[in-house]
């Protein structure tokens, strides 16, 4: 595995390999499903947890160190496709990931001069730093890694752990698996088989007639053009890569306290009440919103309204759109275990007219829309494969906002045995554009908003953010 890129206040001190036990996990070959298969072309996913710790270079390789190699050899022998690798061998229909004994996780460990304080903060960061702390995801000519891991000590302030899966084999709900399993085994010092472990049978998922092909076609079509060997990949990593970050870019996150999701869920209620009141509409919607839905809303509000400031236009009857991922587990029927390993996740896209969004109910009007997807997902699986073949293949997708991660996951209670993480991250917003939820660290029942825009669009999600909070209307 290639080292991070060079930097002044970047110092690698090792790359080891991390395999399960000896012996503790079977040979395998995992091939990829149907629902996998359009991820190919997507970047990794790369988690970032920062923890606040006061410790030396010297106490962290003796001590801290030796623990984290232990606890994540046992965790992989629960999670061992993530210690094997991503190939598609010549004769295969499609890729596969096939573990052996002594396959491993490339580990990085290394030291930054940078501020830890200001890196693991609310408040504007700078990107490109936050990327030294994240390893990049190599290959070979014949096998992509599924996982890779950095951890990057700031003596006598803290640490990072970065966590970086390719897409293709972990969707964020198996990722956020992966590390609950890792902190478990870490906190207790054992392998207790005490967290839920990964359900691999993909007897259970079964693609409709015709999709696979479909996608396996137009992917073959994809390759070929390019002139490049779909067996060589190498050439997959490179259709994945993600674009450079802009210059002015920075990362913010934005906070909606368990208070103002109460009130925001209450102006939504009055806002339908009023609709059915006047007999446009009989059938209540949102009785219950959810937090997600709520962020969900507002956010899109926001960022319509920052880009519309940016591009200073103010064509009301041009649209404007989100894209939101639903785990589709429990909804598949049969219904597959929360524990499934492997993409389980359907994109929701919902298109609007921005004067719908932007009117004086239009978060009501957002959350009326995302709840209508969310109870009934007309979305079948077909359709789902079919328009992210055509993203993929031919993507134009700058006008939508993609909403990415969950509060499901809960990051934030992680706990290896050295604490919560003070602050959660989701790097791969800086080039894709996407907004990242989590629960909130600070407020039980909230959720944290990432995003990385430039600093003119920034500032004006920012005060539209703060207005929406300021003139909620109860």
């Amino acid at each position: 595995m290639e080292p991070p890129p060079s930097h002044s206040s970047l110092k690698v001190l090792q790359i080891c390999h991390v395999s399960p036990p000896p012996n503790s996990a079977p040979d395998a070959i995992l091939p990829l499903s149907y629902i996998d298969l359009p991820f190919l072309l997507r970047p990794p996913s790369e988690l970032l947890l920062f923890f606040s710790l006061s410790t030396q270079t010297n106490d962290f390789m003796d001590t801290l160190l030796p623990k984290i190699k232990h606890s994540l050899s046992l965790t992989l022998q629960h999670f061992y496709p993530l210690a094997g690798n991503l190939e598609w061998t010549p004769g295969s229909y499609k890729p596969h990931i096939r573990y052996s004994n002594g396959d491993y996780v490339p580990v990085t460990i290394a030291e930054s001069s940078l501020n830890f304080d200001n890196l693991s903060s609310y408040s504007a960061r700078d990107p490109k730093e936050l990327k030294l702390l994240v390893p990049p995801m190599s290959s070979s000519t014949k096998q992509i890694p599924p996982l890779a891991i950095q951890i990057t000590l700031f003596p006598s302030s803290g640490f990072s752990m970065a966590v970086v899966t390719n897409h293709a084999v972990a969707d964020g709900r198996t990722a956020a698996l992966f590390v609950s399993s890792w902190t478990s085994i870490s906190k207790s010092g054992i392998d207790g088989n005490e967290a839920p472990l990964p359900f691999y049978d993909r007897a259970v998922v079964k693609a409709p007639s015709g999709v696979e092909e479909y996608y396996m076609e137009q992917l073959m079509k994809l390759i070929r053009s390019k002139s490049m060997s779909e067996h060589d990949m190498n050439n997959w990593l490179s259709l994945a890569k993600r674009k450079a970050t802009p210059e002015d870019a920075v990362l913010k996150t934005f906070e909606l306290s368990l208070a103002d999701v109460t009130k925001l869920k209450q102006m939504i209620l009055n806002a339908q009440d009023k609709v059915t009141s006047s007999g446009n509409e009989t059938k209540p919607l949102l009785l219950n919103t959810s937090r997600f839905e709520v962020a969900c809303a507002t956010t899109w509000l926001c960022l319509t309204k920052a880009e519309m400031e940016v591009k200073t236009t103010d064509d009301h009857n041009e649209t404007t759109a989100i894209i939101f991922a639903m785990d589709y587990r429990a909804r598949s029927n049969p219904p597959l275990p929360s524990t499934y390993f492997g993409n389980y996740v359907i994109a929701v896209e919902l298109i609007a007219k921005k004067n719908v969004i932007l009117g004086e109910d239009g978060i009501a009007a957002a959350a009326k829309m995302i709840r209508r997807e969310n109870e009934g997902l007309a979305e079948t699986a077909v359709k789902y494969m079919r328009r992210r073949v055509e993203r993929n293949v031919s993507p134009s997708t700058d006008r939508f906002r993609v909403i990415a991660g969950s509060t499901q996951f809960e990051f934030y209670k992680l706990d290896f045995c050295w604490g919560r993480p003070c602050k959660v991250d989701y790097l791969a917003i800086a080039t894709s554009g996407a907004v990242f939820f989590a629960d909130s660290r600070r407020d039980e029942g909230g959720i944290e908003i990432s995003l990385v825009r430039s600093n003119k669009e920034m500032d004006a999600f920012a005060f539209s953010f703060a207005n929406v909070l300021k003139n909620i209307v109860l």
